[in-house]
C-alpha cells in the first residue's frame, strides 16, 4: 500500500493575476479578485496550481509537497515564505501548516494548510 495525500481536502478557486505568478509559486490576496507571488517574509493564502491567460487556479487547502528552506519540525507550525520562494518557519505570524514528511534528498516536505 502506498501513503498517498492527493486530493484530500482540497479546495481550489481561481483569481485574476496580479503581477507575474508561475505554476507552483506562493501567493497571497493583494487586490479585489487578485493574487501576486509571494515576496520574502510573507505569510501565503495558496499556492498557484495553474495559470492561464491573466487567471491563476490557487489551491487555498489541501496537502501539497513544497520546497523548503531547511528540516521543518513534523506536526503543526507557522510558515512564511522566503525571498527564494521556499517556505521557512516564521518567527511571527506566517500561515499555519501540518508538516506530515520530509525529503532531505530533495528539500521538500508534503504539509496541509488551509
Amino acid at each position: 500500500m502506498k501513503i498517498d495525500y492527493k486530493g484530500i481536502m482540497e479546495n481550489i478557486v481561481t483569481f485574476k493575476e496580479s503581477g507575474t505568478v508561475q505554476k507552483g509559486d506562493f501567493v497571497k490576496v493583494n487586490d479585489n479578485d487578485a493574487v501576486s507571488k509571494c515576496a520574502g517574509g510573507d505569510a501565503f493564502d495558496g499556492i498557484a496550481v495553474n495559470v492561464s491567460n491573466g487567471i491563476v487556479a490557487v489551491k487555498l487547502s489541501g496537502f501539497e509537497k513544497v520546497d523548503v528552506a531547511s528540516q521543518p519540525s513534523f506536526g503543526r507550525g507557522s510558515f512564511c515564505v522566503n525571498s527564494d520562494g521556499k517556505l521557512e518557519s516564521a518567527t511571527s505570524g506566517g500561515t499555519s501548516c501540518l508538516v506530515v514528511s520530509y525529503d532531505a534528498g530533495s528539500s521538500q516536505a508534503v504539509v496541509y494548510f488551509g
